[in-house]
């Protein structure tokens, strides 16, 4: 199996962000009325074709430069974003206005069309989230979008699953529901994939205190039920996921208040069985340095880890990191890539055709507009 499409979202952070921290394993610390026909001058065929003509190399490692790309219509971290119907998708989050004491988060659904180049068409609103929200996680396969969960304004909406479908004139439908989460979980600042086995499952990680659950349910032909495989053992804030099909990791993050709120270094996987459960763990090589609140993703055989921050209250920072998957899901070396223009941290990530777009986030600040692209297949 490969993912279909993942999305890294980003994650709130005590220091710049407008929600306190959802972990309580943290010392101190969480209708598309409005939508239009894109402005882009691409056809609907057109942004497709862009979208497919993009996934013609392969992953080695490296990262090409970083374009800074036109900015985001809003400010905003603690978002989450997806590729879908050949549009890059961002979704929700928060920021503070100028001259505002406090965050407000945001129902704006923000799309632009995906060039074969890494650059993107013009920004415009495709619609909005059954309610304002941020710290969402989100995932998307084809020109459907599964807005997993997040911290609504209307607390009603949390803890359940949408899914929307976007138009190849990036317009969003109606979000349907399905369902909510199993047993009362959340998947708040986390991280989706949909697979591409046959159930197309949807995957959707959960950190509690005591353990993180992979949850996931088939998507086709129908939306089915959510099982759940606890595969890691204690508490875990904030890691940066990445899934290849084949895999799942579970990169860095920090520790609970009981032993000081540390960063670590430490990398978890785990195969994914032919049932499509998460299987055993194992360890493999420990990253060059701890890093949480930062963006993870899986591209070929290689796995990328982006920004983020070495400690719970420091900084956004520019690093970026690749390993090379080897044999039996172990990770190779870390080796630095090129990095961010800026420190970011609370940002969102999506891998599309040959380039990883970042969006949004914070450094230590209100949240941010910038969009960044950077060639991760050649």
């Amino acid at each position: 199996m490969v993912p279909a499409c993942s999305s890294s979202s980003g994650s709130t952070s005590p220091t710049d962000a407008g929600h306190a921290s959802h972990d309580t394993g943290a010392s101190g610390a969480r209708d598309a009325s409005d939508a239009h026909t894109s402005t882009d001058a691409h056809s609907a065929g057109e942004a497709q074709a862009d979208a497919d003509a993009a996934a013609l190399g392969h992953a080695n490692g490296s990262l090409g430069p970083w374009q800074t790309l036109t900015p985001l219509p809003l400010p905003r971290a603690n978002h989450c974003s997806v590729a879908a119907a050949g549009y890059l998708v961002v979704i929700g989050g928060n920021y503070e206005p100028d001259g505002g004491s406090s965050f407000v988060d945001i129902d704006a659904v923000h799309v632009a069309a995906l060039h074969a180049d890494g650059s993107l068409g013009a920004w415009s609103q495709a619609g909005t989230t059954p309610s304002p929200v941020s710290g969402c996680t989100a995932a998307a396969s084809g020109d459907t979008i599964y807005l997993v969960d997040g911290i609504y304004d209307d607390m009603t909406k949390q803890g359940q699953v949408f899914s929307a479908t976007l138009s190849s004139a990036g317009v969003l439908g109606a979000w349907t529901s399905l369902g909510p989460l199993p047993n009362g979980q959340d998947a708040f600042y986390s991280s989706a994939w949909v697979a591409s086995d046959t159930s197309a499952t949807l995957y959707a990680m959960d950190s509690t205190l005591s353990l993180t659950a992979a949850l996931r349910a088939p998507t086709a032909p129908s939306f089915g039920t959510w099982s759940e495989d606890d595969w890691l053992p204690g508490f875990l804030g904030r890691p940066e996921y990445a899934f290849t099909g084949s895999y799942v990791y579970a990169i860095g993050g920090y520790l609970s208040t009981d032993a000081g709120n540390p960063t670590v270094l430490t990398v978890e996987g785990a195969p994914i069985a032919s049932s499509g459960m998460v299987s055993t763990p194992f360890t493999t090589t420990s990253l060059p340095t701890p890093v949480t609140y930062g963006t993870a993703a899986a591209v070929d055989d290689w796995v990328f880890v982006v920004g983020g921050k070495t400690s719970l209250f420091g900084p956004g920072i520019t690093g970026t990191l690749s390993a090379q998957v080897g044999a039996a899901g172990h990770l190779g070396a870390w080796t630095s890539q090129t990095s961010l223009p800026e420190g970011r941290t609370d940002m969102a990530m999506t891998l599309a055709g040959d380039f990883l777009y970042v969006t949004g986030g914070g450094y230590m600040g209100p949240g941010v507009a910038s969009v960044f692209a950077a060639r991760v297949r050649f």
